[in-house]
């Protein structure tokens, strides 16, 4: 049984009733129906604007940390002093380094190879069960999804001892910043886990892989051309379009993958 990191969301929920009328076989019904809450969060480093965001109420400062690394903004957590909070703004302070603040618009990941790391000690594996299995451990922890029909959802899973992380936002992006933020607040070693999401995989999520050195990732949804292309330069193993019959495999990378 894995052992799962719950979702610490903050005071605000992140969705809420609202009044509707349902249009339906030739009648209109009033009717009370669950719908996502949006916010809208800036994040800075050391008080420079990076970025403004909508996403999902909770986890903003996962959500900015994960944001910053999987942009390039700064290349690991070691520069990271503090997150500050403050109303819609999240600030990450940094100790002496300079911030990459153009990184979010560059679309190379200067050549980043992924095929070895971390797994010196052998070759690294999955199989198709385990990956039907890990993308039902997703399905199962979709609950603002689950309440509103409208959100994304992202999980780290260690390969080995299968401590797994899970966030939900609006965005499929933020889903994978905040859970990414999460894993590195418990300092996780991101080369030996894997990453499955409902999002389709575009090349900036691809790339967001590639940055944090993650060498798997897992969608039920499809993937682009560029980004099959860049996993393939990297050696980033990509899944996608995952039901119960099977998935496409995009690129068979860092981790190998048995029927």
């Amino acid at each position: 049984m894995s052992k799962i990191v719950k979702l610490l969301r903050s005071c605000c929920i992140p969705y809420r009733v609202i009044p509707l009328e349902r249009v339906e076989n030739g009648s209109r019904t009033r009717v009370n129906e669950t719908v996502a809450v949006e916010s809208d969060i800036e994040i800075r480093v050391d008080g420079q604007l990076v970025t403004a965001l909508s996403c999902s109420p909770g986890l903003e400062r996962e959500l900015a940390i994960g944001h910053v690394l999987s942009t390039g903004v700064i290349k690991s957590p070691a520069p990271i002093m503090a997150v500050d909070r403050a109303g819609r703004v999240c600030n990450v302070k940094l100790r002496s380094y300079a911030p990459d603040l153009t990184a979010g618009m560059k679309s190379s990941v200067s050549g980043r190879q992924l095929s070895k790391a971390g797994h010196d000690s052998g070759q690294a594996m999955i199989s198709a069960q385990e990956v039907g299995a890990i993308g039902q451990q997703l399905e199962s922890a979709q609950a603002l999804h689950g309440a509103t029909g409208g959100a994304h959802a992202a999980l780290i899973e260690h390969s080995e001892t299968h401590e797994l992380v899970v966030a939900e936002d609006l965005s499929r992006h933020n889903a994978v910043d905040k859970v990414i933020g999460l894993a590195v607040l418990k300092e996780f070693d991101l080369t030996k886990y894997r990453l499955f999401v409902t999002g389709r995989l575009t090349s900036d999520l691809v790339r967001k892989c590639i940055r944090v050195s993650l060498p798997l990732v897992v969608s039920y949804a499809v993937a682009t051309d560029t980004a099959v292309a860049a996993a393939r330069a990297a050696g980033l193993t990509v899944l996608g379009s995952l039901k119960a019959s099977g998935f496409w495999l995009y690129n068979e990378g860092a981790v190998k993958v048995s029927p």
